[in-house]
């Protein structure tokens, strides 16, 4: 009974954080699309890449 309620509450969670990436993903590239960001931006985020 309690193993149940533990599976269902642990897919609502995986569901609604996908649906939170899905639509994060979908208003970036719709951001993205309409306004260009200068890649002068992005450039700090790719300090710590080698």
């Amino acid at each position: 009974m309690g193993l149940k309620k533990l599976i269902t509450a642990v897919s609502e969670i995986i569901g609604y954080s996908v649906m939170f990436w899905f639509f994060t993903y979908v208003g970036l590239t719709q951001k993205l699309s309409q306004t260009p960001i200068p890649l002068c931006s992005l450039r700090p985020l790719r300090l710590d890449i080698p």
